[in-house]
């Protein structure tokens, strides 16, 4: 936080998958609520139940396939309805696993629905 102060930088947003989200999750909702607002996310792959956004007031945006074995996307609102975030979103991409993988391959469908 320090470093992020002394460069004035007002906005950070962080990307994480699956595992990188788990760690973001744990650093976020450690920060005083002040500091958080500086803060936003990106989740492609949310791993139930390791990551939790229960103290987390910043963005949180989480790109999850409709067939992901760490969750479906309905327990993925659930979790997410306990933080105090105001802004949420979670989009769905259809017939895709953990990996974004299906017959055809979603990663670019996935990564464009999260920008």
């Amino acid at each position: 936080m320090e470093l992020v102060n002394n460069l004035g930088y007002k906005k950070i947003r962080f990307i994480g998958k699956s595992l990188g989200g788990i760690v973001a999750s744990k650093f976020l909702n450690n920060l005083d609520q002040k500091d958080q607002e500086k803060y936003s996310i990106i989740v492609f792959g949310y791993a139930m139940p390791y990551i939790n956004f229960d103290n987390f007031y910043g963005n949180i945006v989480v790109v999850h396939g409709d067939n992901d074995s760490h969750g479906s996307v309905d327990n993925v609102e659930k979790s997410l309805a306990s933080s105090p975030s105001q802004e949420k979103q979670v989009i769905a991409i259809a017939d895709a696993d953990h990996s974004f993988n299906k017959e055809d391959l979603k990663e670019n469908e996935a990564i464009d629905a999260g920008y």
